[in-house]
């Protein structure tokens, strides 16, 4: 038998944004004081994390898979 995850909504929303590469809903899903560490390094704050999206994330087009 095989248990079915159930992601919070904010994770979903989350997910969501990133595949449909829009940046706003993106940064929307974060608090201001957000850190996303991509390589070692951290990336800390919502300007922060935008830059680094422009480039490595929403910018590179990267999909994230669901199963």
């Amino acid at each position: 038998m095989s248990k079915q995850l159930q992601l919070p909504a904010p994770i979903i929303a989350f997910i969501e944004a990133i595949n449909d590469h829009n940046t706003e809903e993106f940064l929307a899903t974060l608090i201001d004081s957000a850190v996303i560490t991509d390589e070692g390094q951290d990336y800390r704050g919502i300007a922060a994390i935008r830059e680094w999206s422009d480039e490595k994330c929403i910018g590179a087009k990267v999909y994230l898979k669901g199963d």
